[in-house]
């Protein structure tokens, strides 16, 4: 089944690395959507992949992005490590810094228990709610979401 498979258009971190060094000035850092999906946080603005990694006409790689904030009309390009920003549509709302604290903080969850589940005999439910006791500092629980939507 490809229930766990993940994305299939992934942006490598090969590609990750180079739109990072390319633009020091845009504060760049990248992280997963709850479905794995890649996400870019720009200048404290949250973006999702929209499409790509893709080969352009112009022979580079592409990947669109958009704002992840219903209703925002910001959307921007890469072209292989070029971050090209939208002049037009600016983001109509604040920046959201806590996103990114936010999505790692889930991503780190599901990887430790994706990694301690592995050959655990302990029923999954129960799992997930000892490594969330365990690890996490009381502000950061609000942070990451309902237990039961860390369980699925």
């Amino acid at each position: 089944s490809k229930a766990n498979e993940g994305p299939r258009h992934k942006v490598s971190e090969e590609l990750q690395a180079l739109i990072i060094s390319t633009n020091p000035q845009h504060k760049i850092q990248f992280t997963f959507s709850q479905r794995m999906n890649t996400q870019m946080v720009v200048a404290g603005y949250m973006l999702k992949k929209k499409r790509g990694p893709y080969v352009a006409s112009s022979g580079l790689v592409t990947v669109n992005w958009k704002c992840v904030v219903d209703g925002c009309p910001y959307y921007a390009v890469t072209l292989e490590g070029t971050f090209k920003d939208n002049e037009l549509k600016k983001h109509n709302h604040e920046r959201q810094p806590e996103l990114f604290a936010k999505k790692e903080a889930r991503f780190k969850f599901r990887q430790k228990i994706e990694e301690g589940a592995m050959g655990s005999e302990t029923p999954m439910s129960h799992f997930v709610l000892d490594t969330v006791m365990q690890d996490t500092q009381p502000d950061m629980l609000g942070m990451i979401g309902s237990l039961d939507a860390l369980k699925q």
